[in-house]
């Protein structure tokens, strides 16, 4: 199964309602005035309260690092390390400010807690926390920031103002673009840290709450597209790398370094979480 896979109509008609059920056995209770979801809040919580793991040989520069976070364009020469670092601080700043946006600007969804979207866009609030608690993992204390490109900015702002329907479509292929990139980070990250295996868990187990998310959140709108829907979406893969990647060279660099600039089509999203043990389960018949 692939990300632009056509679901029955029989399923789409029943994957809300299954979709908000497993969001809130995993999430808990949301606050929309806090932005946060109660397990998630326990989680962070218990984990702030265990020791941080040791280091092993990998090391990041913090000066390179910040040196280098409010350059559009890398410098030459960085390692894979310090590449990996920054990919991750700018990993989510585009659908941070874009989520962020639309909330300050128009809110939740009118029916708050009772409407999966709402679920969704709490947990793109969390996404750049994850990312940030891994970069501390590994000694780094940043802020993102707003995308650095002014393209990105203009382009998110008017995303978020494009009806639901039109919204859905334009999603899926930046969707599918996130799983590849988050996909990439999780596995460059256990080839960099597999010297400390408590360091590496730690991380991995991060990067994977992410993709438990995004994997939810791309069976969501396949579930809200149609067969063509799906078929435009597919098509607007181009426009979405191209927009992703102006602000975002760190991640192009490592999605190429990976061999995984290209096939995003094709990507099995479930396969990315099939050892998640809270991943979305499927429908049953």
């Amino acid at each position: 199964m692939s990300i632009f896979t056509p679901m029955d109509p029989a399923t789409r008609g029943r994957f809300a309602p299954h979709y908000l059920a497993y969001l809130r056995q995993r999430d808990g209770e949301p606050s929309l005035a806090r932005r946060t979801l109660s397990r998630r809040e326990a989680i962070r919580a218990a984990l702030s309260r265990e020791p941080r793991p040791s280091l092993g040989a990998v090391r990041v520069d913090p000066v390179v690092f910040h040196r280098n976070l409010p350059r559009r364009v890398p410098e030459a020469g960085l390692d894979r390390a310090t590449l990996w670092a920054l990919a991750l601080a700018k990993g989510n700043r585009a659908e941070r400010f874009g989520v962020e946006s639309k909330l300050d600007r128009y809110g939740f969804e009118k029916d708050g807690t009772a409407d999966p979207i709402t679920y969704v866009e709490l947990q793109e609030c969390y996404h750049t926390r994850l990312l940030l608690e891994v970069l501390a993992l590994v000694g780094i204390e940043c802020d993102v920031g707003l995308p650095s490109s002014a393209l990105t900015r203009v382009g998110v702002k008017l995303i978020g103002q494009l009806p639901r329907a039109g919204l859905d479509v334009l999603a899926l292929p930046f969707e599918a673009i996130g799983i590849a990139a988050f996909s990439a980070m999780r596995d460059e990250a256990r080839e960099l840290f597999s010297d400390a295996p408590a360091l590496c868990a730690r991380i991995d187990a991060l990067l994977t709450e992410i993709l438990v998310d995004e994997v939810g959140h791309v069976h969501f709108l396949r579930s809200r597209l149609s067969p063509a829907r799906l078929g435009v979406a597919r098509a607007l893969l181009p426009f979405a790398r191209r927009a992703l990647f102006d602000d975002n060279e760190e991640v192009r660099l490592l999605l190429a370094r990976r061999n995984m600039l290209d096939g995003f089509d094709a990507i099995d999203p479930d396969a990315l979480v099939a050892n998640a043990p809270d991943r979305l389960p499927p429908l049953a018949a």
